[in-house]
């Protein structure tokens, strides 16, 4: 009786030694979240006109024309100031889940606000933004306020706080990191560019993208024959070993350290907006104890223990404050409905991966959940092929003292490549638009034609008016083996101002 005891706590610790998480690795991982989408609304508050207003890329008409499926609030109204009015709210509620003050509502209401944000204009989404949105979604079922917030600080309960936890919550974005790269694998697997060591080279010659570094690469093919090999085959060891059942503690931290590293190099050499970024921050609620214990060790023998002391300080000072912040419980135990709950999304989010990869049909009205949550997924990056039709855009505008000038760049006309066309785009949301925009028909490139105009002649002398725009597509098709491929002009839209 006594052996099976022994051996039914062996397998509980293991599990929770595997699926369990520390809760300053958790506090970390908020941290990052929070600072990422402190970042992302700077970033897309540059261009609040242009991008979710009515004079911009994508009206209120438009959205409610073509992504009728996605609910936002910034559709009450297209005008700037109701617009920089949520930006601002997001931003307060957002440093809010920065120190962790009443983490769990703010959790919930920044995820809100971002899905309301990004379902306003899905035409300048990128993988960095879907994965964003689906940790907040899991972070919802963490106690992510539980350890270096201003909730641990004024925390009433008496009893103290575990180092550990272990969940549906823990297990369900743990197996999210899972999907993130496992089926990123099952993309890449069914390309022959990835098997025939070749994806990496197309990849960094699609312009939109490349950066100087991308670029410095291609001059080494052999290099990016092994880098791919080296992606395809980390990213599924990798995966499998963050849940080594021996010596998990430096064997999970060492892949930590390899995938955000590997992270930083997709980030120098494509231009991923704030992927890389979140993909690293996601590996954050990973850490294992075994690395906090050996990082307080070393902090004992480097003597910065003094400094810990000025915050146990300023945690007294705090706690005083009670009077005046209303204290409160941090609660770990999870509800029976929330566990159902996290479960049922978990296996949703499965079946919406493998539906995904062609292996299963989701029936549309439990489809339709994960279009109301936000949670639908694919992480085909850059596969199963690497995308080859490429080029840059050329925008002739004529005006009315009868000269022509290439709107987009407020310069003269030229049909010259530039150097770098990744840095012809302000941003990401500029850059991922205008890649789309060479693939689009009709209605969008017509949106843009019109917010050309609009933008060029409110910036301008009236005698300086746009009256007309043409938007030309070069297209430039990737070939094999470093071939100069011809290239071909083609109008994507014509707009009479």
């Amino acid at each position: 009786m006594n052996k099976l005891y022994h051996y039914k706590e062996k397998i509980k610790k293991k599990i929770d030694e595997l699926f369990g998480a520390d809760l300053r690795s958790l506090a970390i991982f908020r941290i990052g979240i929070a600072s990422i989408l402190i970042l992302d609304l700077i970033n897309r508050a540059r261009n609040l006109d242009a991008h979710y207003t009515d004079q911009g890329i994508l009206p209120r008409t438009a959205v409610q024309g073509i992504y009728s499926h996605y609910m936002s609030i910034h559709m009450l109204s297209g005008d700037k100031a109701f617009e920089a009015f949520l930006f601002i709210l997001a931003g307060i509620f957002a440093l809010a889940l920065l120190v962790g003050f009443y983490t769990k509502t703010v959790t919930f209401i920044s995820w809100f606000f971002l899905v309301s944000l990004q379902a306003r204009n899905t035409q300048i989404l990128h993988g960095g933004d879907l994965l964003l949105r689906i940790l907040l979604f899991w972070s919802l079922f963490l106690p992510l306020g539980a350890r270096y917030s201003i909730d641990s600080l004024l925390n009433k309960s008496k009893k103290k706080l575990h180092i550990r936890i272990l969940s549906w919550g823990t297990f369900g974005i743990y197996m999210q990191i899972v999907f993130l790269y496992l089926f990123s694998v099952w993309f890449k697997i069914s390309g022959k560019e990835w098997l025939s060591g070749t994806a990496v080279y197309y990849t960094l010659s699609i312009d939109h993208f490349a950066t100087n570094f991308g670029k410095f690469l291609l001059y080494h093919p052999i290099l990016l024959k092994y880098l791919t090999y080296s992606v395809l085959t980390f990213e599924f060891i990798g995966t499998i070993l963050l849940f080594t059942p021996i010596m998990l503690g430096p064997i999970r931290t060492l892949i930590i350290i390899l995938f955000i590293l590997m992270q930083i190099g997709f980030g120098i050499s494509i231009r991923l907006g704030f992927f890389p970024v979140t993909a690293s921050v996601a590996m954050l609620c990973l850490i294992p104890t075994w690395f906090w214990d050996k990082f307080f060790i070393c902090i004992e023998k480097t003597g910065i223990k003094k400094y810990f002391n000025k915050y146990c300080y300023k945690k007294k000072i705090l706690q005083k404050a009670a009077n005046i912040i209303p204290q409160q419980n941090i609660n770990f135990k999870s509800s029976l409905i929330a566990s159902c709950l996290v479960a049922f999304f978990l296996v949703y989010i499965f079946f919406s991966n493998m539906q995904s990869i062609g292996a299963y049909g989701m029936p549309s009205n439990v489809k339709s959940i994960g279009y109301a949550l936000s949670i639908n997924q694919k992480w085909n990056m850059f596969a199963p092929t690497p995308r080859k039709n490429d080029g840059w855009f050329v925008v002739v505008g004529r005006l009315q003292d009868g000269k022509y000038m290439d709107v987009m760049r407020n310069k003269p006309v030229s049909w010259e490549k530039p150097k770098l066309v990744s840095s012809d785009y302000e941003d990401q949301n500029w850059n991922k638009y205008m890649f789309k925009l060479g693939d689009e028909e009709g209605e969008i490139p017509r949106y843009y034609g019109r917010y050309l105009c609009y933008n060029w002649n409110t910036k301008n002398e009236e005698n300086q008016n746009l009256e007309e725009v043409t938007i030309y597509y070069m297209l430039e098709r990737t070939l094999p083996n470093y071939q100069h491929p011809p290239i071909k002009k083609i109008p994507i839209w014509n707009e009479i101002c």
